[in-house]
């Protein structure tokens, strides 16, 4: 993205350099022009001389003929016919020499003016460019600012993770806290039962599951409006599991005849909140 960023930079100082260049060929080409006006008026003026020194040297070849004929002044108007004459080949040569300099101003000021086609088109390209670069980095400072918002949610939810594991651990050292006090309470009880002589003709009776003494119906329905894992039993299970929690059952017998399955967290919860048999 970087990379990007240094392309579009770099696009746009080409850009200007071409725009600067642009610009004096521009000059260069006004200035050909100014040149081949000059030219063309020097040319003209030229034309206009060799005009005259045609005319003169008529008049002077008109002259000299004259002279001849009377017989006056012939070497000094043949000598000024020679000069007349030489100064017509100079205007001549110097008039071609303008004409080919004309001619090569006018090649260099289309040469110019192609160049500045050319620089014009070039320098629409890179405008493109330029405005491409942009956009490729506006784009990156967007997907910059999802990552951010990204990681930003990744870092809430690795610690709601955090969170959640160590409400688990919790719960399981509730669950192992409640089972040994179970324990406990279980050793105690078998410990202070006795158990009276069963007559020799009378049939054992299977003892029956353990309860307490017998729960207020407000209590219970408190308790089990509070408590996770019901979210999923049905009315008739929570109807008979609050009936057996009323009639003093313990929480892990009541949820064994009500529901059919037990959830840790919840008999955790019900032992803290009503106590064990």
């Amino acid at each position: 993205m970087a990379a990007q960023t240094r392309s579009g930079t770099e696009a746009a100082q080409e850009a200007e350099t071409l725009r600067n260049g642009l610009a004096d060929l521009a000059a260069e080409a006004a200035d050909l022009e100014q040149r081949r006006d000059g030219l063309a008026g020097e040319i003209a003026a030229l034309e206009a001389a060799r005009g005259a020194a045609e005319s003169a040297l008529v008049e002077a070849q008109e002259s000299v003929a004259a002279m001849q004929a009377e017989g006056q002044q012939l070497s000094a108007l043949a000598a000024e016919a020679d000069n007349l004459q030489g100064q017509r080949d100079s205007l001549v040569a110097e008039i071609a020499a303008l004409e080919a300099a004309r001619g090569a101003a006018e090649s260099a000021l289309v040469e110019a003016q192609d160049a500045v086609a050319a620089a014009q088109l070039q320098a629409k390209d890179l405008d493109a460019l330029a405005t491409e670069a942009n956009d490729l980095a506006r784009q990156r400072d967007g997907l910059s600012a999802e990552i951010a918002a990204l990681k930003a949610e990744r870092g809430a939810a690795e610690s709601g993770l955090a969170e959640l594991r160590q409400a688990i651990a919790a719960a399981e050292e509730d669950l192992r806290a409640a089972q040994d006090e179970n324990a406990a309470l279980e050793a105690a009880k078998a410990a202070t039962v006795t158990e009276p002589p069963a007559p020799a003709a009378s049939a054992a009776v299977a003892p029956g599951p353990a309860t307490v003494a017998p729960r207020s119906l407000a209590e219970v329905r408190a308790a089990l409006a509070e408590a996770p894992g019901l979210q999923d039993a049905s009315p008739a299970a929570l109807e008979a599991l609050q009936s057996e929690l009323v009639n003093g059952a313990c929480p892990l017998d009541a949820l064994k005849a009500s529901i059919g399955t037990i959830n840790r967290q919840t008999l955790v919860f019900l032992i803290k909140t009503m106590g064990d048999c």
